[in-house]
Parts: structure tokens; sequence; C-alpha cells
């Protein structure tokens, strides 16, 4: 009932009374994650992002989705899905996120139907960009793109905005919060410049 009303979450396959004795537990329902779970012996495959977040007209085993579904059936491994769900639950991602950053003083970065959306709290003192990317770095698991980070690294930073998936529709409400920067999963190239541009001074010349 939490997640938001264009997601997919819940039980994708799998029967509702089936016995539950081994969880595999992984961010994405990928071929080679359900082999995993096959290997292990796993009865429930539960992951963050859903297999079937847009409308398919087939399942054969031609297709990437297609397999995947037929390799959980045969398998006999249940797949469930927790999503936006589980970013907006009270230790949820975005929770998880802004404690992993030092936030205190949390409060929800937006409320959009009903559920609060990413977290902005304050750092314990203020430090620059440059050494809040490092303690960042430091404190959340590898990723294969990296961390990348945008402004200068002198910045000052005290107030931070957390998002735990694709971030660049709240960007107002980032802007709204005083945000000094701003932690997203996900950010596509124009939205993010175009964030940048408007969070200039105020500008006081003639152009």
């Amino acid at each position: 009932a939490t997640a938001q009303s264009w997601d997919q979450v819940g039980l994708v396959t799998g029967d509702p009374e089936q016995a539950v004795r081994l969880v595999h537990l992984a961010l994405d329902p990928t071929l080679a994650v359900i082999e995993e779970a096959r290997a292990a012996g796993a009865d429930l495959l539960v992951t963050h992002h859903p297999l079937l977040m847009r409308g398919v007209n087939s399942v054969a085993v031609t297709s990437a989705k297609g397999a995947s579904v037929t390799n959980l059936i045969v398998g006999d491994v249940a797949l469930y899905v927790a999503h936006t769900n589980a970013d907006v639950a009270a230790d949820g991602v975005c929770v998880a996120l802004a404690e992993a950053c030092g936030l205190t003083d949390l409060a929800p970065l937006a409320v959009i139907e009903d559920q609060p959306l990413g977290r902005v709290g304050r750092l314990g003192s203020p430090t620059t960009l440059g050494e809040f990317a490092q303690l960042l770095a430091d404190a959340l698991p590898a990723a294969p793109v990296g961390m990348r980070v945008s402004g200068p690294a002198g910045a000052p930073i005290e107030r931070v905005a957390v998002l735990g998936g694709s971030g660049d529709d709240l960007f107002p409400a980032v802007r709204a919060s005083a945000a000094d920067v701003y932690v997203t999963a996900d950010l596509r190239h124009h939205p993010a410049l175009e964030a940048r541009e408007e969070s200039r001074a105020p500008h006081t010349g003639p152009f």
C-alpha cells in the first residue's frame, strides 16, 4: 500500500502458499541473479528493482524477460519485489542512506501520494563537498561506475538531501529544502545540468 502508484511491487512469480526455507536477496532480478538463486536452492528471491516494470506481450525465452520468468518458474523460485515501498519504510533505503551520510534531524524531502520520499537532514558539523564525498565513498559499498560528484570541492556542506533511487524529478523539492548537496542514485544528464544552473547564486548584473 505504500508503493507509488506507477510502481510494480509484490509477488511476481510463485505461489503464496509455498514453503519458504531459503531466501536470496539482490538489487536486480537479472538472469545471473536468478541462476544464483536456483543454484543456492532458494525458494524465494527478493529484489529491490522490479522485473516487469513495463508491460510485455510475450514471455518466450527468446527475450531476457521471458527467460527470466521461465527460469524462475522452472526453478520453483518465487520472486518478490519491494521497490518504492522499501524506499519509504521507516528503516528503509532512504533512512539507511541518510545514516550513511551521518545526518541527524531527518525530515521527508517530499511527500507524494501520502508517502515520504527521500530525507533531508544536517551533518554533525559543517564540511566541504570534497570531504563529504570522501566520507560517503568510505561509508557506501563500491559501485561499478563509482561515485560521481558535481560542484566545487571546497563548497561548504551542512544540510544534505538524499533519495535512494532515481532523483531528478525531485530537484524542486531539493531546492526548497535549502540543501547544500543532493545524494541520489540516478540522474539524467540534462535535468542534472539544469539543476546545477538553477542553484547558482541570485544574479545582480544586467544579464
